[in-house]
C-alpha cells in the first residue's frame, strides 16, 4: 500500500464532466478547440483549460510536410505548449496541490501523457478513476502503470524536452524560399482544414 498523499488522476472527459469539484484540487481539461470546452464546474479550486487535439508528429513527417507544417499541426501539441503546460504544473505544484485531475476525450491518450510526466518529475501517483479518492492514502493500492501504456508518446517527449523539435524546426525554415506577403491558396486551405 502507498502513504504517498499526492495523487494524479487521468480520466475521460465524461467521468471528468461528472466529477465534483475536489478540496483545494487541481483540474488541467484538455479538449479539441476552445468552442469545445469540456462543462467543468468553474468551482475547482484551480481550473485550467488547454485545446490541442490527439495527434501526433515526428523529425521525419516534419522534414516530408516541409514549411508546411505550421498550418497542418497548427492544432497540435508544440513547444509553446509544453511550456505553458509545464509552467502551469509547476505552479500548482508550487501551490502545495496533492490532487491533481487531468481529462481529455478519452481520458488514454494525451491525460495519460501529462499524468505519466507528473508521476516521473514530481512524484504525484497516478491513477484512473477517481474511486480511489474515496480511501485513505495509506490503504489505495500500487498504482498499475500499464494504463498510462496508451499515452500520447509526443506529448510526452515534449513535457520533458520542450525543444525535441527545435533542430528539425530550424532546418525546415532555413531552408525555405521566402514567403510572399500574400499566401498561396494551398496554404490557406490547409490552415482552413487543419483546424
Amino acid at each position: 500500500m502507498y502513504s504517498n498523499n499526492n495523487t494524479v488522476l487521468f480520466l475521460n472527459r465524461r467521468t471528468a464532466e461528472e466529477l465534483p469539484p475536489i478540496d483545494h484540487a487541481a483540474m488541467i481539461s484538455i479538449t479539441d478547440s476552445s468552442e469545445d470546452d469540456a462543462n467543468i464546474s468553474e468551482d475547482w479550486y484551480r481550473l485550467y483549460r488547454f485545446h490541442f487535439i490527439d495527434g501526433a508528429y515526428n523529425e521525419d513527417t516534419l522534414r516530408f510536410v516541409g514549411t508546411n507544417y505550421k498550418y497542418i499541426y497548427s492544432s497540435y501539441f508544440d513547444r509553446e505548449l509544453a511550456f505553458k503546460l509545464r509552467n502551469t504544473i509547476q505552479q500548482i505544484i508550487s501551490d502545495g496541490i496533492q490532487t491533481i485531475v487531468i481529462h481529455c476525450h478519452a481520458g488514454r491518450s494525451r491525460s495519460a501523457a501529462v499524468a505519466k510526466f507528473i508521476h516521473d518529475q514530481h512524484g504525484y501517483l497516478p491513477y484512473n478513476t477517481p474511486d480511489i479518492l474515496q480511501a485513505p492514502p495509506a490503504s489505495r493500492p500500487k498504482p498499475d502503470l500499464d494504463t498510462l501504456s496508451g499515452m500520447n508518446e509526443m506529448i510526452y517527449t515534449l513535457l520533458n524536452n520542450p525543444h525535441h523539435f527545435d533542430l528539425v524546426l530550424q532546418g525546415i525554415d532555413s531552408s525555405a524560399p521566402p514567403e510572399t506577403s500574400e499566401p498561396s491558396l494551398w496554404r490557406r486551405l490547409l490552415a482552413i482544414v487543419s483546424r
